[in-house]
């Protein structure tokens, strides 16, 4: 990838149509409308023809406490944009990468563009806002996810952190996006137990918000959870067990 220097800023995009003066500008000033994007915040801006949803490189866990937006090389932010060209390419409902931007210093502060998804709100705010009505089910739409994650592990592609803030639903169509793949990685072949733990991942980041908002009741997660037996398609092991035993402690 070849990186233009702006200033302090490099910036690298495929789109010619994009500006990237008009990109680094938002950065700089933290300028665009206000939008909630997978967990992290982000803002949506116009970029010549385009309308662009800005996203910075956070840490989390214990280490984000520390340097949260500090990172060694540029290595995770092109990541994710050659991860979403890669899923674009094999027609995956995600995010249409549109550019990378860094700041070089001491250390690396990374931000990414992607093409807004027209019409489309996450999960977490769809079952949120009892106003919004969809014509799928609970179980119906944790369904084609866990499809979605399976088409994930089948093309080598392991995202640790799928959570349900992070997938988008199209009014109208219903269409399933699943965004922000900070942190994946393209193996040669993901393993059944990749499988596993990307559904369990996103499983517990509903089951954690289960009290605040209706998810899926116990029947509708004891069927999911054969679904996802099922679609791996091999007998439930020792950590989907541990998987499960969790599940069944949370308030449903």
């Amino acid at each position: 990838m070849q990186f233009k220097q702006i200033g302090d800023y490099f910036f690298y995009s495929e789109d010619e149509s994009i500006n990237p003066h008009a990109i680094i500008s938002a950065i700089k000033n933290k300028s665009g409308i206000p939008m909630s994007h997978g967990r992290t915040s982000a803002y949506e801006i116009t970029a010549g023809s385009r309308n662009i949803v800005i996203r910075e490189f956070m840490r989390g866990g214990f280490f984000g406490k520390i340097f949260k937006n500090i990172f060694t090389s540029e290595k995770r932010f092109t990541d994710e944009f050659i991860i979403l060209k890669f899923l674009i390419q094999n027609d995956f409902p995600t995010a249409i990468p549109a550019c990378v931007v860094y700041i070089k210093k001491k250390f690396y502060n990374g931000f990414i563009g992607t093409h807004k998804i027209s019409a489309a709100k996450n999960f977490y705010e769809i079952l949120k806002d009892k106003s919004i009505t969809i014509e799928k089910s609970h179980y119906e739409i944790f369904s084609e996810i866990i499809d979605k994650i399976y088409s994930l592990h089948k093309s080598g592609i392991y995202n640790p952190d799928i959570h349900i803030k992070n997938i988008l639903i199209e009014n109208g169509s219903n269409k399933i996006f699943i965004i922000d793949f900070d942190k994946s990685v393209k193996k040669q072949k993901t393993s059944i137990y990749d499988f596993y733990s990307m559904c369990y991942r996103f499983l517990r980041s509903a089951a954690k918000l289960n009290k605040d908002i209706s998810c899926f009741s116990y029947d509708e997660f004891q069927q999911i959870m054969e679904k996802v037996k099922k679609t791996g398609g091999t007998e439930v092991n020792n950590y989907l067990r541990v998987a499960a035993k969790f599940f069944h402690y949370r308030k449903f």
